[in-house]
């Protein structure tokens, strides 16, 4: 009874720690958490209003962070000069938060411009 009794007590004693132990967060849980804040900004300053056919396109764009959480644009592939010359103006001025940043981080989009 008492060798019973005696491994309960460790057993959920080591249960206790296992089940309150918080493993440090991983890199791809930061990886994320950065996705998420550059999707947000680009979601949010890249809405461009198309009312004719000279304004639709599609655009490839690779997008690199540096180190104070500025996004650069590295690579813009589109057949429309309009496209890209908005999309360079409006992410010239985009910062994603300071504690998100892994600098050198890239980040691809597609991005599709039409009439709705």
């Amino acid at each position: 009874m008492k060798t019973t009794l005696a491994f309960l007590i460790v057993f959920l004693t080591l249960n206790g720690f296992a089940l309150t132990h918080k493993d440090p967060p991983s890199a791809n849980d930061q990886r994320n958490r950065l996705k998420v804040a550059v999707d947000k900004e680009v979601g949010r300053r890249l809405f461009f209003p198309v009312r004719d056919a000279q304004a639709m396109g599609v655009a490839d764009l690779v997008l690199g962070l540096q180190s104070n959480g500025q996004l650069e644009v590295l690579n813009i592939q589109t057949d429309n000069p309009r496209i890209q010359s908005f999309i360079e103006r409006r992410l010239s001025r985009v910062f994603v938060r300071k504690d998100l940043v892994v600098p050198g981080e890239t980040f691809s989009y597609r991005l599709v411009f039409r009439k709705q």
